[in-house]
């Protein structure tokens, strides 16, 4: 008698899908308060199908690879919430930070003020 065993999954996990950030460089203080945001989606089991910034769906360029929106910024520290979907895996939620922080140096040695 023999006896085969099967299964229907793969034999790695699925992972959600992950992001890299390609512009604008958001380790630094950005001084314009809008920017254009620029992610590689990557997916290991599956195409990309979308990728949204807050509530705001991204355009995908092909030129470049990569999913491009305009965001606008606020005085100070913000959080942008990207949501990277796939065809089959759950979403994959990631958080930004980008810090604006448009200061102008005064003529005057020392002084800072702000727009």
């Amino acid at each position: 008698m023999v006896l085969f065993s099967g299964c229907q999954r793969p034999f790695a996990e699925v992972g959600t899908p992950g992001i890299t950030v390609l512009e604008p460089d958001l380790s630094a203080a950005l001084f314009d308060s809008q920017i254009t945001l620029r992610l590689k989606a990557v997916s290991s089991f599956s195409s990309v199908t979308g990728v949204e910034v807050g509530n705001m769906e991204m355009a995908f360029d092909q030129t470049s690879d990569s999913w491009v929106a305009p965001v606008s910024l606020t005085l100070g520290l913000n959080e942008l919430i990207v949501t990277t979907f796939a065809e089959a895996s759950a979403p994959g939620i990631d958080t930004l930070y980008a810090l604006l922080m448009p200061y102008e140096i005064d003529p005057y040695p020392g002084i800072l003020k702000t727009p």
